[in-house]
């Protein structure tokens, strides 16, 4: 995003410091700067806003505050004012029809008439210019200049090149637009347009069209400041491949309220930059179907404190607070719910609402409790059956006034009442509530509780004991951790950043400064207890890893199971495992392929971790041996059966599995529930593994040899394999290792008359994959020079 250090300062009546100060300020408190270069008389500040502040930050206006606050500043006062709007959807010959009113939240339409479209004045031209974007004519520019002074994206037409009235719907399949940079663009049906009763004059968020494009033939136009859903737009920026200054502002989301702004800017400038003596601005019809209440998010000075880990004082999270500009009430959370209740009585229901939209004049019966606490700065999930789940657990005797009772009213089986849940849906999803919930009421005192329901059809307060709808109590909840005051921040609207208590607190973190919090050791305030498990599953971990086995950690998502993923990462990993051994055994036998390469001829592993059967989950230990060429005497059960006896000997338990097989898998909590419970960690910790080397593994394939060859009796072994070495040259990686030795003996005396040794090699190289031929010419070497010595053959 680029800057002009001179449109800056029309933000603020005090001079700002240098560009180069301004650099380090907003590095150090809010976005990186690329950049800064110096234009004539300009500078220009190339700042990576982050995609979490594109909301706001995308624009002069936008930096501007961040400056005020970081400066300890102000900027000038707003000159925004009431937006002139007419009744209904058409005025002064232009008619505007929204049929996606999900995807196009907000439509602002105004004509003005007799305009003069020509080149821009000097200083519109130097603003557009400075900052790299083309000038095109006045009325061009003054959407771009505003774009990027406050950050929300325009559109004009050509008021007499629109056939009839102004409709934003879905493309119909086939239907094509010539864009304003003249390419041809097929559209398809997921594709949101502008169109007149003929055919298409934009592509919404992303780019106009030629039709109805302004040019200086044109004198009447219609200016259009709108809000489009974000992933509407940025799905269709991305199959047409046309990605534009406006789409990267509605992709990133900006708030509908920025449209009024966007458009009394854009009419003030139209008139001074285009207007003469005949210009006549139409009043804007603004469609806004469903308007956005303010956010709210509650945060206390405890949580901000321990989050922060400083002690900061009221006063001065009140003074951050106001450079922000926030609105801020200080509540006492109980008391603010009951105080809220006076202004939602007679509240209508309607059922489904969004508190988002519908508060307070309509609510649900969650969305009358989720409004109460939010005005005391208190989350909680939307749906009655999570709230059940997360609140914390209270007795009838311990319900205090505040408190939210929920029930099972029986009456969600005829279709027009809540449906009647028994598993929750979006806290903790899944998890079984067998006594079903469907309705909820908050609790006021004096036996009496306030509720919303499709039988009385508005809010209403009534005896708990007489409610026909609170005969079946399934349990009482509290949502107020404690008494003490609550700050309720109420957000502005183009802050779609802030949505949690940690997005406050980051904000003031920021202002504080990071590099005023110091690290501070906290003050141990009691032993924490050894934690039993972890203590087992280290001390395991040694025993295994002193006797040579390695550790391995396998996937948690297989292809089959009894507990199935929802949302799986892929088509073969939809369940959770149901034991360790498949995946372990797998280990086993991919690392036996390498057992050549590796020179080892045992392959021995466990793994520790959590295993998911129906309705349980627990820790299982499981242990394998793979050996790559059985010789006589060697069975991977005996590994097994001695590991198990090692390790019983070292706990002082007895511990056994089932027998027959190249692994054990023993159910880790079951074990250790008969081992005592540890006081300290000793030295469980620190695992053994010996002398490490490291070694870079070549990407390419390794190539195996076997040789054998004759020589006389007395030959030593090491000699043969340096006449090996000597020929092999760097290709090989490992041996030659000794897997064979054979006498001949003389039949008659006995004697020994040669010796066989068979060897195997590995030829490998770091930078190419090698080749047979390559690796049988370096064999015949081999074999060459062993047949040249006296009395040795290769056989």
């Amino acid at each position: 995003m680029k800057l002009s250090y001179k449109w800056l300062q029309t933000y603020f009546k005090e001079t700002l410091p240098s560009a180069e100060k301004l650099e380090e300020v907003i590095t150090l408190g809010a976005f990186e700067i690329e950049n800064i270069k110096e234009v004539g008389e300009d500078y220009i500040l190339d700042i990576d806003v982050l995609p979490n502040r594109a909301h706001d930050c995308l624009s002069h206006r936008g930096i501007a505050k961040e400056l005020a606050v970081l400066l300890e500043t102000s900027t000038k006062p707003a000159k925004d004012g009431p937006l002139q709007t007419c009744k209904g959807r058409s005025f002064a010959g232009l008619v505007v029809e929204v049929e996606e009113q999900d995807l196009c939240r907000r439509y602002i339409g105004r004509r003005i008439e007799g305009v003069k479209v020509e080149s821009s004045p000097d200083w519109l031209k130097e603003r557009i210019e400075t900052i790299g974007q083309k000038s095109i004519n006045n009325i061009v520019d003054v959407t771009n200049y505003v774009m990027f002074d406050v950050g929300q994206p325009l559109h004009a037409f050509d008021a007499d090149k629109v056939d009839g009235g102004i409709v934003i719907r879905y493309a119909k399949k086939g239907e094509k637009i010539i864009t304003l940079s003249g390419d041809e663009v097929e559209l398809d049906e997921s594709m949101l347009v502008i169109a007149d009763e003929k055919c298409p004059l934009a592509i919404a968020g992303v780019k106009g069209g030629k039709k109805a494009e302004v040019d200086e033939s044109t004198t009447n136009i219609i200016l259009e400041s709108a809000n489009f859903a974000p992933v509407n737009i940025r799905r269709t920026s991305r199959k047409l491949g046309i990605r534009t200054d406006s789409s990267k502002r509605f992709e990133n989301e900006i708030t509908p309220e920025m449209a009024e702004l966007g458009m009394e800017e854009a009419t003030a400038l139209v008139v001074e930059v285009a207007g003469s003596g005949n210009t006549k601005v139409g009043n804007a019809i603004d469609i806004y179907p469903r308007k956005v209440n303010p956010y709210k998010v509650g945060v206390s000075l405890d949580e901000i404190n321990n989050l922060l880990g400083v002690q900061l004082p009221k006063k001065e999270v009140g003074d951050i607070w106001s450079k922000f500009g926030f609105k801020v009430e200080t509540v006492i959370p109980r008391q603010k719910v009951l105080d809220t209740v006076a202004s939602v009585i007679e509240s209508k229901y309607k059922r489904p609402s969004a508190m988002q939209y519908d508060a307070p004049h309509a609510f649900s019966c969650t969305s009358l409790i989720s409004y109460l606490f939010v005005q005391a700065g208190i989350y909680m999930p939307s749906m009655a059956v999570d709230k059940y789940m997360f609140g914390n657990i209270v007795s009838r005797e311990e319900l205090k006034p505040g408190d939210v009772i929920f029930v099972n009213t029986g009456e969600g089986t005829d279709g027009k009442a809540p449906k009647i849940y028994h598993e929750t849906i979006e806290w903790m999803p899944g998890t079984k509530v067998s006594e079903g919930v469907d309705h909820a009421g908050v609790y006021l005192g004096g036996g009496k509780v306030l509720h919303t329901s499709w039988t009385f059809g508005k809010a209403v307060i009534e005896e708990l004991d007489s409610s026909k709808q609170f005969q079946n109590i399934v349990g009482y909840r509290s949502f107020i951790k404690d008494e003490k005051e609550r700050y309720v921040v109420t957000i502005p609207s183009e802050r779609l950043d802030l949505r949690i208590k940690e997005d406050l607190i980051e904000e003031i973190a920021r202002v504080y400064g990071y590099s005023n919090i110091k690290p501070e050791l906290l003050e141990k305030t009691e032993d924490v207890p050894v934690n039993k498990t972890f203590y087992y599953v280290n001390k395991i971990r040694s025993i295994l890893v002193r006797e040579g086995f390695s550790e391995v950690y396998t996937g948690t998502f297989v292809g089959g199971g009894s507990v199935e993923v929802e949302n799986p990462i892929a088509s073969d990993k939809g369940f959770l495992r149901s034991n360790l051994r498949e995946k372990v055994v797998e280990a086993i036998n991919n690392n036996l392929k390498y057992a050549d390469l590796l020179e080892i001829d045992k392959v021995k592993v466990f793994e520790i971790g959590k295993v998911f059967n129906t309705n349980k989950e627990n820790m299982s230990l499981c242990i394998s041996v793979g050996i790559s060429k059985l010789k006589k005497g060697d069975n991977p059960d005996k590994y097994i059966e001695d590991i198990l006896e090692h390790i019983s000997k070292e706990l002082g338990i007895k511990i056994s599995a089932e027998k027959g097989n190249p692994y054990a898998e023993i159910d880790f909590d079951k074990l250790i529930e008969e081992l005592p419970k540890p006081t300290s960690y000793d030295d469980v910790l620190e695992t053994y593994i010996g002398d490490v080397k490291y070694q870079k593994i070549s990407p390419y394939p390794f190539i195996g040899r076997d040789i054998a060859v004759w020589v006389p009796e007395g030959v030593a072994e090491e000699d043969i394999k340096e006449v090996i070495r000597s020929e092999a040259g760097e290709l090989l990686v490992r041996g030659p290792k000794l897997f064979d030795r054979f006498e001949k003996k003389n039949k008659e005396t006995g004697e020994i008359e040669k010796v066989s040794y068979a060897f195997k090699m590995v030829f490998q190289s770091q930078e190419r994959t090698l080749t047979d031929e390559e690796v049988n010419e370096t064999m015949n070497k081999i074999t060459k020079i062993l047949n040249n010595k006296e009395g040795w053959e290769v056989r």
